[in-house]
């Protein structure tokens, strides 16, 4: 007889007969329509393969175990089934990446035009992939290939999911943010930054799109954030509902006519902060420049910003200009990459309070010995 519990303490089993195989599972681990029901002494008949049954269950006690006897896929479907997807999943996915250590774990090569432009990684393992000219295709959490479409773009450069079936994506060479809904290949609904009292906003292209916040976070439905930019190069973050596909807000106008106020090429929603992370890289003869900022998503004001003006020797603040930066949301950990022979990586911890943020800097030094030891610095930050 196989069993298989929720997690946690026990709870009240539940007996199932498969194929005429005898199970008995938690009620809180299985789904609604099977865990429903008066208690009987009389198991619960379920007209399904129990071998099928028994591999999920047998992945699930044991996912170090080996590689089971089905595909991937049909185990997933299977576990759909019983309400034991989450957990299958779990059990099936690879050990989190270790950035010192990593390998190839799979490749993924689209029938057609396999040329990627963007591609939008998703929690439950399942990834939307933007190659050629304006094609997508989706893959399942087991990296079977489901569906490629084509949409009304060129070339796609800026690609998120938007769960269940939604992906968001934009270009840059058509203005305007679309979503398609990716399991029918039909496109949705269309959002365009517009400004009747202000000419210079039309046909804005889309620069970037931040990634959905995680599955567990508190707010579900925090706001679609992108990152629009007008010919006249005037731009913002735009604050779209995922429900209404409305735009609700702007964040963050900039003229575009200098450096620290050109277009944001990478933004992240902080919601457990009520943070927007925004940078912006450009680089040239005289080496990088940019800036990094922090959004207040509510009044939509910057509360923490630095920026670098280009080429090591004259950097004000830490002495060395960022060639990338970009957000961890668990750790709240904004990572930047900055330009030097010796191939550096500074990590600032941010820490909000009531009044003040707190950035800590730690230098990590990869070469011929990475494992040489990180210096700190601590700042203060005034928040307003």
């Amino acid at each position: 007889m196989g069993t298989v519990g929720g997690g946690g303490r026990s709870g009240t089993m539940k007996q199932l007969n498969v194929g005429g195989k005898l199970f008995s599972l938690e009620a809180s681990s299985l789904s609604l329509s099977l865990s429903l029901g008066s208690p009987s002494p009389t198991p619960t008949f379920v007209d399904r393969d129990p071998a099928l049954l028994s591999a999920v269950l047998a992945a699930i006690r044991s996912p170090s175990s080996a590689a089971p006897d089905f595909p991937a896929r049909v185990l997933l479907d299977e576990a759909s089934f019983y309400g034991l997807h989450a957990q299958l999943l779990a059990a099936l996915s690879p050990p989190p990446l270790r950035g010192f250590s990593a390998s190839l774990a799979s490749t993924l090569c689209p029938a057609s035009e396999p040329f990627p432009t963007a591609l939008a990684p998703h929690h439950d393992g399942s990834l939307c992939l933007a190659h050629g000219a304006g094609l997508v295709s989706y893959y399942s959490p087991a990296l079977d290939h489901h569906t490629t479409f084509r949409t009304h773009l060129h070339r796609i450069t800026s690609l998120r999911q938007l769960p269940p079936r939604l992906a968001v994506l934009g270009s840059d060479s058509a203005p305007g943010l679309h979503v398609y809904d990716f399991l029918d290949g039909e496109h949705v609904a269309s959002v365009q930054w517009l400004d009747p009292t202000d000419t210079r906003v039309s046909k804005a292209k889309v620069v970037a799109v931040a990634a959905r916040p995680p599955a567990d976070a508190a707010d579900k439905n925090s706001p679609i954030l992108a990152t629009f930019e007008c010919p006249h190069r005037e731009n913002c973050i735009l604050a779209v509902d995922p429900v209404t596909l409305k735009p609700t807000q702007e964040i963050g106008r900039q003229s575009g006519s200098a450096a620290k106020s050109s277009a944001p090429g990478r933004v992240v929603h902080l919601p457990a902060l009520g943070l927007v992370f925004a940078s912006f890289v450009s680089s040239g003869t005289f080496g990088y420049s940019g800036y990094m900022r922090l959004w207040d998503i509510r009044s939509g004001n910057v509360v923490w910003e630095t920026s670098e003006p280009g080429g090591g020797g004259r950097s004000s603040r830490f002495g060395d200009p960022f060639a990338d930066a970009d957000v961890d949301v668990k750790q709240q950990a904004i990572y930047k990459d900055h330009e030097g022979a010796q191939e550096a990586m500074a990590v600032f911890c941010v820490v909000t309070g009531l009044k003040f943020l707190s950035a800590e800097r730690m230098d990590w030094r990869f070469g011929p010995d990475w494992k040489s030891t990180a210096t700190t610095q601590k700042r203060m930050l005034n928040a307003g």
